[in-house]
């Protein structure tokens, strides 16, 4: 039962009625976690995304501490396709606009801001290397992954498993009130 384990999840105040709780299977006892990582995101017994933004900013120091010492030897390209392939998957996952997490936040900025300025190698404001590269504020970005988000729920094509919304969706009404007719669903 090494690789099993427990996590409760919930809010602070029905954790507490759980400190002392443990599973026994007929094999043994499973562990409880406070935490795990499961398919790369940290997740905790909050469902918080604290822990795992500030892993992620750990991570992302390494990787441009790797860039600040190769970006001299490569083109613009080769140094977009490294922010592409080995930074920016990493700074989608983060959809945290939570309170807590502001101050992450601005370093995840920080962060795409930094890579920004060093792949355009030019003096020019943050705006204008930004703009060179066609990039978009992570803020922006987070926003356009939501909208395709709520666009497939809309359209109905979401994974099985999120049953639920395809459900609020279809009990809509069919009537278009700014063109004033019926429409099928």
């Amino acid at each position: 039962m090494r690789t099993t384990k427990l996590m409760l999840s919930g809010s602070k105040t029905m954790l507490s009625q759980f400190n002392d709780f443990q599973f026994c299977t007929d094999k043994g006892q499973i562990n409880r976690v406070s935490s795990f990582k499961y398919l790369g995101i940290l997740l905790d017994e909050k469902w918080k995304w604290k822990m795992h933004v500030n892993s992620l900013l750990q991570k992302l120091g390494h990787r441009l501490s790797v860039f600040n010492r190769i970006y001299h030897m490569l083109d613009q390209k080769s140094l977009t396709s490294y922010f592409n392939g080995l930074v920016l998957p990493h700074l989608d996952i983060v959809w945290g606009d939570q309170l807590g997490l502001i101050a992450q936040m601005k370093q995840l900025k920080s962060f795409q801001n930094r890579f920004a300025k060093k792949i355009v190698k030019l003096k020019m404001s943050l705006g204008e290397a930004l703009m060179s590269l066609q990039w978009v504020s992570l803020h922006e970005r987070r926003f356009g992954h939501r909208c395709c988000v709520v666009q497939d729920v809309m359209k109905g094509s979401i994974p099985e498993h999120f049953g639920v919304l395809r459900s609020i969706t279809n009990q809509q009404h069919g009537y278009n009130i700014r063109n004033g007719y019926m429409y099928s669903q």
